[in-house]
């Protein structure tokens, strides 16, 4: 009451140190399963085309066991497994690349999908793509708003968009939000249009 709202990007931190994100994690995984999954039940027909992106904390991947525990988490929820995407960060994957993969590995296997979030703002290497079971990369905003800015900017986002189909991974461009955003990045993905429009 006396602060008023705080950002995520206030408490997650403070989570994280304190360990609280373990089970702050597990919670915001069973809700958002948990509500898509009534979803579905009321729109058996739409179904298909309704899932849910949850992001997962390195924290929590690192303790022995959490991946079948958050896997245990959306199956007891009643969601189908492979309606769920779980985003992680870059950073994600440095400290323990191997650990991490067999983490992930476990989400893929179980049919989870896995993305990884804010591409090209952190500090991984390209070797990272190579070795991470994912199948989605998210391109940081930061990237989409250089679209606008300069034709480096598109020269980058098109690159990225290249090396994760190249590596069989869809891709989604973070902060798109009007059409004023989309335009840029439409022409980037569809240049022949652009020139016969």
């Amino acid at each position: 009451p006396e602060r008023g709202p705080i950002s995520p990007a206030t408490f997650i931190p403070l989570a994280e140190r304190s360990d609280l994100i373990v089970e702050v994690g597990r919670w915001v995984m069973g809700e958002a399963c948990r509500q898509v999954h009534r979803w579905h039940e009321l729109r058996p027909d739409d179904a298909g085309s309704l899932s849910v992106s949850v992001n997962v904390s390195a924290r929590q991947l690192e303790l022995a066991g959490e991946a079948e525990r958050l896997i245990g988490v959306v199956i007891a929820s009643g969601l189908d497994p492979r309606f769920v995407t779980a985003e992680l960060t870059e950073s994600t994957f440095l400290d323990d690349p191997n650990w991490m993969h067999e983490q992930l590995d476990q989400l893929r296997r179980a049919g989870m999908r896995v993305a990884i979030d804010d591409f090209g703002t952190g500090a991984a290497g390209l070797g990272h793509l190579r070795d991470v079971p994912f199948t989605m990369v998210k391109i940081d905003k930061s990237y989409v708003d250089a679209l606008r800015r300069s034709e480096e900017g598109a020269v980058l986002v098109q690159g990225v968009i290249e090396l994760a189909h190249a590596l069989g991974a869809r891709t989604v461009a973070e902060g798109v939000e009007e059409a004023a955003d989309l335009e840029p990045l439409a022409a980037v993905l569809y240049p022949d249009v652009k020139a016969r429009a």
